[in-house]
Order: structure tokens, then sequence, then C-alpha cells
């Protein structure tokens, strides 16, 4: 195992299209910074791995929880689009991220100056009851493609695209496969950013 200059493990041997060894070597070339590749690879794990997890058993708690949508889905296969977009409404893996005000602007009557620090809280805004029809039900015909689980803009999520790809392979495969997901007590993880389970017990009928 080789160290870096910041005292993080570097893993030798890694093929070279694996991303983390394209990140070393923007290193080693010069292109980018130390401090900038343990950022980079932060992001990958935290947001690029994690979200992805608990997004897909999330989906499976859903579908437990409702299985009347799993059989619509069932009966309907074109909806896996749709239900993968519900399902990242819902059940928003990243619920609250912090950015800092460029310049001064003014939300509902409320000034905020520049340099000031504010959450943008994706989780509430994607159960605003202004935006969404009865916005606590799961529903995988609302088809709610401006929700801001991916951030939007500038800070939208560069890999929403694969988390996309990943949960539509998934649920196309389930749906061949299982009948009925009956799952057990659901356990949450205690995060101040994330939102997902640690734990569900749960059985695949076929």
């Amino acid at each position: 195992m080789e160290v870096d200059g910041l005292g993080c493990p570097r893993r030798t041997g890694t093929g070279s299209g694996a991303f983390g060894a394209r990140v070393w070597e923007a290193v080693d070339s010069g292109e980018i910074d130390e401090a900038a590749a343990v950022t980079l690879m932060m992001a990958f794990l935290a947001t690029g791995t994690d979200t992805t997890i608990l997004s897909l058993a999330a989906a499976v708690r859903l579908f437990a929880e409702h299985p009347d949508q799993w059989d619509a889905l069932r009966a309907d296969p074109s909806l896996v689009p749709a239900a993968c977009l519900e399902i990242a409404r819902i059940a928003s893996p990243v619920t609250v991220f912090s950015r800092v005000t460029t310049r001064a602007s003014e939300c509902d009557g409320v000034t905020i100056p520049v340099g000031d620090r504010v959450a943008v809280v994706y989780a509430s805004a994607n159960r605003d009851e202004r935006k969404w029809a009865a916005p606590e039900r799961f529903d995988i015909t609302r088809k709610p493609s401006d929700h801001l689980t991916f951030g939007v803009g500038i800070h939208a999520c560069v890999g929403q695209n694969l988390a996309k790809l990943e949960a539509h392979a998934l649920l196309t495969a389930l749906l061949a496969r299982v009948r009925r997901f009956e799952i057990g007590k659901p356990a949450f993880i205690v995060n101040n950013t994330l939102h997902g389970l640690s734990k569900l017990p749960c059985r695949i009928v076929t």
C-alpha cells in the first residue's frame, strides 16, 4: 500500500481503467493536486456509491410496503423509468446540502446576505405539497422528472445518468424474478446528510 502526501492510502496494482487509478494518474501527471484527488475519491465513494445503495434499498422497502405498486410495475415494465424517478423523489438519499451565497438574495421576504451559508433541503422540496399532489403517496405513475434529488443547474449530480441506469437495470431484472418482497422492521442510518437503511430483513417470493 502506497501513501500519498496527505497520509491517504493509494491502492497499487489497480487496473488502468479504474476510476481511482485514473484519479491518481492525473495527480502523477500534474493535472490535479493531491488534495483535489482526495476530494474526488470522497465524492465518488459518498455520493456515487452510498447514495445508489441507499436508493436501491429504498426501492425494495417501498415495493414491499406498497405491493400494489409492484404489481402495477410487473404488469407494465415500461413504467420502470417513472418508478425510479418516484423512488428518488420520495426516498431522497441526500436530504440536505449546504451552499454559500455568492450574492445577496431574497427568499420569501427574508434577505440572505452574500457569503452566508444556507441549507438546501432536497428531501423537503421533494415532498412540497405546493408542487406535488399527495406528496407522501408512493405512486409510480407520477413521473416526477423535475424532482430535486440529483440537484439542479450547475449543482446537478454528474453521475445521475449512471445511477438511473443502474436502477433501471436492477428493477428490470427483479421484475422477471420476484413476485413479492416481504420485509421485517427496517432500521435507518443516523446521518446528517444521508437518509436510508442500515438494515432491512427481506424475504423474496418468486
